[in-house]
């Protein structure tokens, strides 16, 4: 037997691992419970004139109301008297999608024991594919999918029914069942009457709390009147609580609160009654939730809070997982000694993330065996959404011996991937499965948001280092936490339960091979609506399932993408080598840890004086070539604070580029939380190709002329005034390609050229330019119209192909203001 312990933020503890298929199917409460749907886009064909009258009666005359009871109580007993295997092999006899949650396969086969056969998808057909339709009591649904990543998107408020009974299989041997299909008559099968039209809330249970606009008595007969029923306690079978505002914004003192509150019901503003009622339809809950001004609200879902809420809790969230050896913080245990078991070269712990967007699902997971000084293991799993303690399955399990820990661990990844440990966790050999995780490869060490110098300690850090003071200065930020928090918040990956600021280079790699092919389908015409909907819901569904975010969205065009994932990824993988870097800072710093990271870095930084040549040519050129920079509304002017030169052991020299021509002092623009990774290993390309400023030429290293628009990639935020610009000696060659926009395949342009100059609608005065230290040519003109207006570019950009060309030479620290 084991023992189990209580963990800090405890919510439900499953009862056992072989359950964890009813977790699956825990999101799906939303259906059984009879909520609205929720998810991302679906096709769908819509039916606005399905109304019924109050008495209106189903196919073999019944009230729909009784009908309605007479199905509820068939689930209940298919569900007692069923095992999970015995539903999935009833499915897989009738060709429906046995991969499914387990509440979702029983309403599916529920609905259709009870009302008959569905016949198969028509959007899967028309993909030459062959899929069950479902129905889970507002809408018809394919049960496919359009990849192991997403499930099918079809859905209608109408579907046709097949003459005949469900298929049972052979060998099942299940008296009900047996007994069902004897006593069952298909002839008379009732007609199935959707929660549509005057009825609304058919299937729902609802309470009411509180004091309300309206009277209670009459609300009840509102529900009752379009199909509902009306709950006089908070019980499982309850969808949702109704309270007034001024009870939700008091605190809500009911009980009835209080019990929602408990078991995580939706409590929504009433007026989703009369506005289901006005406009015929069954409204999603989401929209009128009151759950945000309630108590406690750090138990709800980040997703369902306003964003600036989400937002100043990831700032101030303590960092739960930081790495592969990184011992869970809610379990408490690193405070007892407890480290991750190892064992014959294989770290036991394990991250996932599974996101799709037709399903509604957006869920991360965890598991680790933890073994304390005294030998004892215990396996800790935990799995849900991010902030949604009320929903999410956590269980911290004393193990009986080290043999046994290893089976359950082993056990419990295939029931979450489909896939065998062993193999993944050895060689990386691991196949996604439909509605299955995905592991998050963590990388050793830990990540920067929690690694990094904290707030407290950015003083007391420069003040016991022997590094030049200025120096000191910018490691300090460029090490701090705080950078890689507000990077990561800014990018929407800010998830504390997950270290994806600590990922291995396996991972990254395989974001960018989802990336690129995202990008290359996009850049190609697609005429088919429907296909270039489901493409981009598979290819969404895949980015967001490796880069985990609280809030998942449909990316359905190259510019969206270019503005989005690609400088995410790009920025991952910089702050996956400033993890590196980093390591651990919170400690003591009485040994100058900031003197041991400057070192590892392998970057000369050398504070230029503010009276000699090299600052005042580089305060010339910037006042020349900048421009305010515009966030939403505001224009932020940029000035120069500081400037160093840099010289990179991991980048070529200057006298690597003695021979090559043309060498051009350009400017580079960056987030300050990829310079550590640049002045470690260089400027990275671009991930992908795009008709945007940065990849419109492909894979390539990008710099311009133009101060300007170096400033606009440094900016970080209105309260956060500090940002860094790169100049970067940049050998451009003697036949520059000049293009306002690519005019054949840009992987052509790598094999035939040394660079490419984008011309934009402004570019500096050629007349003003100077030569620098001899052969250097600094384009130090001032901005002027160039004569291309219809150039999709604002400044000129150079791209180059070849890191060797490029040699990092001035860091800047600016302000702007």
């Amino acid at each position: 037997m084991t023992a189990t312990r209580e963990t800090r933020g405890k919510a439900k503890q499953d009862a056992e691992l072989s359950h964890e298929h009813e977790h699956e199917a825990k999101k799906q409460k939303v259906e059984t419970r009879g909520r609205g749907s929720k998810g991302g886009k679906k096709q769908e064909k819509h039916d606005d004139d399905v109304e019924m009258d109050v008495d209106e009666k189903s196919g073999n005359g019944t009230a729909v109301e009784d009908i309605v009871d007479q199905f509820e109580e068939f689930v209940d007993e298919l569900k007692e008297h069923c095992s999970f295997e015995e539903l999935k092999s009833i499915a897989e006899e009738n060709g429906i999608t046995s991969d499914l949650p387990l509440r979702m396969l029983l309403i599916g086969l529920a609905d259709q024991l009870f009302y008959g056969p569905l016949q198969t998808c028509p959007l899967c057909e028309s993909h030459g594919t062959h899929a069950g339709v479902i129905c889970d009591g507002y809408h018809y649904k394919c049960s496919g999918f359009i990849s192991e990543w997403t499930m099918c998107n079809y859905i209608s408020s109408d579907a046709q029914r097949t003459d005949g009974s469900l298929k049972l299989p052979k060998k099942l041997k299940n008296d009900f069942l047996k007994q069902y299909e004897k006593t069952h008559d298909a002839s008379k099968r009732p007609t199935r009457v959707l929660a549509a039209g005057k009825k609304p809330f058919l299937g729902m249970k609802i309470a009411l709390s509180g004091r309300l606009r309206q009277n209670q008595s009459a609300y009840k007969a509102d529900i009752v009147k379009h199909g509902g029923k009306v709950a006089d306690a908070i019980k499982d079978d309850v969808s949702c609580l109704i309270v007034g505002h001024l009870d939700a914004e008091g605190g809500g003192g009911s009980a009835k609160m209080a019990d929602a509150i408990e078991k995580g019901l939706p409590i929504v503003k009433e007026e989703w009654i009369t506005d289901c009622i006005k406009k015929k339809e069954l409204l999603p809950l989401e929209t009128y939730d009151l759950s945000k001004n309630m108590p406690g609200e750090s138990d709800i879902p980040w997703d369902k809070r306003p964003p600036g809420e989400e937002a100043a809790e990831s700032l101030m969230a303590e960092l739960k997982l930081v790495g592969k050896r990184g011992v869970y913080k809610d379990t408490n245990l690193e405070e007892e000694g407890g480290k991750i078991f190892e064992s014959k070269g294989i770290i036991y712990n394990c991250a996932f993330s599974m996101c799709d967007m037709v399903a509604g699902i957006n869920d991360y997971a965890i598991m680790q065996l933890i073994q304390l000084p005294s030998d004892v293991l215990y396996l800790y799993y935990k799995k849900g959404r991010v902030g949604d303690r009320f929903h999410n399955s956590e269980r911290l399990d004393e193990m009986d011996s080290h043999r046994t820990a290893v089976k359950e661990f082993v056990k419990l990844f295939e029931i979450l991937t489909g896939n065998a440990f062993e193999p993944w966790e050895r060689e990386k050999k691991f196949h996604k499965k439909p509605m299955k995780f995905f592991p998050i490869d963590m990388a050793p060490g830990i990540d920067a948001r929690a690694g990094g110098l904290g707030v407290h300690q950015l003083g007391v850090v420069a003040a016991h280092t022997q590094v030049d003071p200025r120096v000191a200065q910018d490691l300090k930020v460029l090490m701090s936490q705080e950078v890689y928090r507000f990077a990561m918040l800014e990018m929407g990956v800010d998830a504390p339960d997950l270290p994806t600021g600590n990922l291995t280079e396996f991972h990254l790699h395989k974001c960018a091979e989802v990336l690129q092919k995202f990008a290359a389908y996009l850049n190609k015409p697609e005429t088919d609506e429907l296909n270039h909907e489901r493409m981009c819901l598979d290819f969404s569904n895949k980015w967001w399932s490796l880069v985990h975010t609280t809030r998942p969205f449909v990316i359905s065009d190259i510019e969206t993408l270019a503005e989005t994932a690609a400088p995410t990824l790009e920025s991952l993988k910089a702050i996956s080598v400033a993890s590196q870097l980093i390591g651990d800072l919170t400690g003591a710093t009485l040994d100058d840890p900031l003197a041991d990271r400057y070192a590892k870095l392998g970057c000369q930084i050398t504070p230029l004086d503010h009276d000699g040549e090299d600052f005042k040519m580089i305060l010339n050129y910037m006042s020349k070539t900048i421009e305010p920079v515009k966030f939403n509304d505001t224009e932020f002017k940029v000035s120069l604070q500081e400037a160093c030169m840099i010289d990179s052991s991991g980048t070529s020299s200057l006298k690597d580029l003695e021979k090559m021509s043309n060498k051009t002092l350009i400017w580079c623009g960056t987030r300050t939380s990829n310079l550590l990774a640049c002045m470690k290993l260089g400027m990275p390309p671009a991930s992908i190709q795009a008709p945007v400023s940065g990849y419109m030429f492909g894979e390539g290293l990008y710099c311009s002329d133009s101060a300007a628009r170096a400033a606009e990639y440094g900016f970080t935020a209105v309260d956060r005034p500090e940002g860094y610009l790169i100049l970067a000696v940049v050998a451009l060659g003697d036949e520059i390609l000049e293009l306002t926009e690519p005019q054949e395949d840009v992987k052509n342009y790598k094999k035939k050229h040394v660079a490419i100059k984008g011309l934009g609608r402004k570019s500096t005065n050629e007349k003003e330019y100077i030569k620098w230290h001899n052969d250097i040519t600094v384009p130090c003109g001032s901005l002027i119209e160039s004569g291309h207006k219809d150039s999709p570019l604002e400044y000129n950009e150079y791209c180059v192909y070849n890191p060797k060309q490029v040699k990092l030479h001035y860091l800047l620290r600016v302000r702007y203001e």
